[in-house]
């Protein structure tokens, strides 16, 4: 779905470069490292954001040459924050999402019912958005990409940017379910910069570390999660403890 070849990108003193990284179809792709390490350069990099060397594909096609609009229908992102400071309600920011479609006003409202019900925001349809909390905006957010992508001809792509950082615990959970959920039976690609290692042991089918714009480690969140790892990355010493429902967690 994604792939990346001799990509490098220079941003003041930080120098990002990878040789060769790939995300499918129908996984959850979790970026990880320190703060500093790259994630976000990346993740911008993959989203056609910065200027840089190299190939970055979509589905086989060089990123810079899709159209812009259909770039939109198949790639979707969501950054950490976004300020929308004029009074629209969360329903009409969802709405934003329609621009590249082909979507009737007629069906629009059920497009956008159908999105915030699915990110658990329906409820905060008719609020204006300012007024909102920082993860209700979130979760808007993320009902208004997944509009944008939902008539992908292919595998659509989810881009994520620290999606649970203004989540409660529970919503937290429920945001990464559905993100699996929606590889898992849609077939959507998702890269998720991830800070929680445990959650990225619970959901993510792939994950890599990123350490001073390289990349460090590359595999399943049990080849690359262990405790050497994460002492070396992170340098904290963590014991992998059973979980209770067949995995585990750090302690």
């Amino acid at each position: 779905m994604l792939t990346l070849h001799d990509v490098s990108v220079q941003q003041g003193q930080f120098d990002l470069s990878i040789d060769h990284w790939h995300s499918e179809a129908g996984e959850l792709h979790a970026l990880l490292g320190c703060n500093g390490a790259g994630k976000s350069t990346l993740l911008r990099c993959l989203a056609g954001e910065l200027p840089h060397d190299g190939n970055i594909m979509l589905h086989g096609r060089e990123l810079s040459q899709w159209p812009a609009t259909e770039r939109a229908r198949h790639l979707g992102v969501l950054p950490q924050s976004s300020q929308l400071n004029f009074s629209f309600s969360a329903a009409e920011v969802v709405a934003l999402g329609a621009t590249p479609l082909s979507l009737s006003w007629r069906d629009l409202p059920a497009a956008i019912n159908a999105m915030m019900t699915l990110t658990d925001s329906a409820a905060l349809a008719g609020q204006p958005f300012p007024s909102l909390s920082g993860g209700e905006k979130q979760r808007v957010h993320l009902a208004r990409v997944l509009l944008q992508i939902s008539q992908a001809e292919q595998s659509p792509c989810l881009l994520l940017d620290e999606p649970t950082s203004a989540q409660d615990l529970n919503q937290q959970h429920n945001l990464l379910t559905l993100v699996r959920e929606l590889c898992e039976e849609r077939g959507y690609g998702v890269v998720a910069i991830l800070h929680d290692l445990n959650h990225t042991l619970r959901y993510a089918h792939r994950c890599s570390v990123l350490h001073q714009g390289q990349l460090a480690r590359c595999g399943t969140p049990e080849q690359v999660l262990t405790p050497e790892s994460v002492a070396q990355h992170w340098q904290y010493h963590a014991r992998c403890v059973p979980d209770g429902n067949g995995g585990r967690v750090l302690v």
